[in-house]
């Protein structure tokens, strides 16, 4: 396994290319700059010691990933968390979103999450699947997203020797 160090501060792309905070999607296009901002904001971040950033294929349908990828061209030590939400957390499905991540990243992530449960999945399918990209070597690690603690607690009982790296819990401004 690698062993990553990770600084307290990090950087998210989800209002970046994907939600406007105040209250609805926005999608950035060639005549609002194309994503130029945020790639020269992201290179400055990583030439300032920022290493994380939390991306997603939902946010801009994907262009944030792509963008982070033009970003972090030439920066190889950096720790990408993106997220996953496919309709159904199977091995097949979660391995082909993970290539699709590849491809705009132009890397595989360091960690892969779900964005979300869906309501009629079982937590064991996300960690089973999610195991099974790192198994692959799609991500170095697995985390998991948005879960609560009985979710956490079933995810530790059926986790089959990977545990998860990370949990990012709900948390925003907007939900407090």
């Amino acid at each position: 396994m690698i062993a990553h160090e990770v600084r307290p501060v990090g950087g998210g792309c989800l209002c970046a290319e994907g939600w406007d905070l105040r209250g609805g999607r926005r999608f950035l296009n060639g005549a609002s700059g194309g994503g130029l901002p945020l790639i020269s904001a992201l290179r400055r971040a990583f030439e300032l010691g920022i290493k994380v950033v939390d991306t997603s294929e939902l946010y801009g349908r994907g262009r944030a990933e792509m963008l982070v990828g033009i970003a972090s061209a030439g920066f190889d030590d950096l720790f990408i968390v993106t997220k996953v939400q496919p309709p159904r957390f199977a091995t097949d499905e979660v391995a082909g979103r993970l290539y699709a991540s590849r491809e705009r990243l132009k890397r595989f992530p360091t960690v892969a999450m779900n964005h979300w449960i869906p309501a009629d999945s079982d937590v064991c399918d996300v960690v089973q699947s999610l195991e099974a990209a790192v198994a692959k070597g799609l991500a170095s690690y697995y985390g998991l997203s948005n879960v609560s603690g009985r979710q956490l607690e079933a995810a530790l009982t059926c986790a089959g020797g990977i545990e998860p790296a990370v949990v990012e819990n709900r948390y925003s401004l907007m939900y407090r």
